[in-house]
């Protein structure tokens, strides 16, 4: 491997080479020419003098020989290529084995050797048997396993997904979305490329919101606001334990009154078992949060000034009365804070 390396790194030193050695024999003033000038001045030698004949027999050995060396050096020349992809392949199989080397303190024949026993050490680990065909057929054996709950998975799925989607249209129609039907599409894709440990299927949620629409991936045609109420009545209905912390963003955009009183429950529900962040501008729905806090912007010294504040009970129903009032709070607006809130504090036992 290394002489290998070590030609294909000198493939244009080694053409000069050649190409120098067939100029000197085979040109006009090269030695094959001279050779047979000497060839025929000797055979006309020899015709007067026997004694020459050994010689003239040499002399034809070596002119013999050298047109074979000038045939031999073409036909080198012709299958001599460059082939960088083939040094890069030698030259990382050269450094992994000096790798070898150095992490084994062994020499090739040291490496080899080793090679030998670890073969000898796991055929007999496996029991005689052929190590690869037997890792083989565990293989497809698994493949097999696989196959078979991937495909009753889909089954279910395929079972379970009319229902989910009916109980999602109903609750994505309870938060403002009154006209919405739901579709769950679920595509196997059995390539082996596509195999995760949650199954083989893709599942998609097609959405339409607006009557006479057809329905259209959710991701494509849903706005912030929707994504955001969809993505809370999904975490409702399946109450996913893997995810402990859920970020809720416009989820209240463009609701209000009764529907805003459903996100707020539901956002209050989720609390009870994972760490929820809403960001609102609600009364009703900031009412059911078990901890207000209070986003503020200011300008000291020049620079815009961002600052999070939680607020006490008294704090947030004044906070509470300033969503709901706006300029104008009067005790009639602190008393109906303050009910949102104590209604809020009752829904799901606090």
């Amino acid at each position: 491997m290394q002489d290998e390396e070590r030609r294909l790194a000198a493939v244009e030193q080694i053409r000069a080479g050649v190409d120098q050695a067939l100029l000197a024999l085979d040109s006009d003033d090269g030695a094959l020419r001279r050779l047979g000038e000497a060839q025929r001045g000797l055979q006309q030698a020899r015709q007067k003098d026997a004694r020459l004949q050994e010689t003239t027999t040499l002399l034809e050995e070596a002119t013999i020989q050298a047109g074979a060396v000038v045939e031999e050096l073409r036909g080198y020349l012709h299958q001599l290529e460059a082939d960088p992809e083939r040094l890069e392949s030698i030259a990382r199989r050269l450094q992994e084995l000096q790798d070898l080397q150095r992490k084994h303190r062994r020499d090739l024949d040291g490496l080899l050797a080793l090679l030998a026993e670890l073969e000898e050490e796991f055929t007999a680990a496996e029991g005689g048997g052929d190590p690869l065909a037997e890792a083989a057929a565990k293989l497809e054996q698994h493949r097999r396993q696989y196959a078979a709950a991937a495909a009753a998975l889909s089954r279910t799925r395929a079972a379970a997904a009319p229902k989910l989607a009916q109980a999602l249209q109903e609750q994505v129609r309870a938060l403002g979305m009154q006209h919405a039907v739901v579709e769950l599409r679920l595509e196997a894709q059995s390539g082996e490329a596509h195999w995760r440990a949650q199954g083989w299927d893709v599942l998609q949620i097609w959405i339409s919101v607006n009557p006479g629409h057809p329905a259209q991936p959710l991701a494509e045609v849903a706005s912030g606001g929707e994504l955001a109420r969809v993505s809370l009545a999904l975490q409702v209905l399946l109450q996913l334990e893997g995810i402990e912390t859920l970020i809720f963003d416009e989820v209240d955009v463009g609701v209000g009154g009764a529907v805003a009183e459903r996100i707020g429950r539901l956002l209050r529900q989720l609390g009870r078992t994972h760490q929820v962040l809403c960001v609102t501008h609600l009364p009703q729905v900031a009412a059911h949060g078990h901890q207000h806090l209070l986003v503020e912007k200011s300008v000291q010294d020049g620079q815009t000034e961002s600052r999070i504040r939680l607020l006490d009970a008294q704090t947030r129903s004044d906070e509470i009365a300033r969503m709901l009032g706006g300029s104008k709070i009067d005790a009639s607006i602190h008393a109906a804070a303050h009910k949102l809130l104590a209604d809020a504090s009752q829904d799901l036992g606090g």
